[in-house]
């Protein structure tokens, strides 16, 4: 599932190979993934100097990910839900101040 929530949320994702995999999120395209621990040391690197990269694969993967699964949808309104919750706490506190 988690395969899944990283890209729907439009974020980058370097991943462990997994083979199965393949056949939904496409490797290098919209998902970065790597078959050893010094691999993944060594493509965390490299894309951590390149954002352009980490941008492309971010929007691909979520444009993959995005209209087959309902894990968009979840992810927009636990955003909301945070924002909303941040929202009341803030006004908690305004209130607080003035009273």
């Amino acid at each position: 599932m988690r395969a899944f929530e990283v890209p729907a949320c439009g974020a980058f994702q370097l991943m462990d190979y997994v083979p199965e995999m393949e056949a939904l999120l496409q490797p290098g395209h919209d998902v970065a993934d790597c078959r050893t621990p010094h691999e993944g040391g060594t493509l965390a690197r490299a894309y951590l100097a390149d954002p352009e990269a980490r941008q492309r694969i971010a929007r691909e993967g979520h444009a993959r990910v995005r209209p087959s699964t309902h894990t968009g949808t979840a992810c927009k309104r636990c955003w909301q839900r945070f924002n909303a919750q941040r929202m009341a706490a803030q006004c908690r506190l305004l209130y607080n101040h003035r009273h």
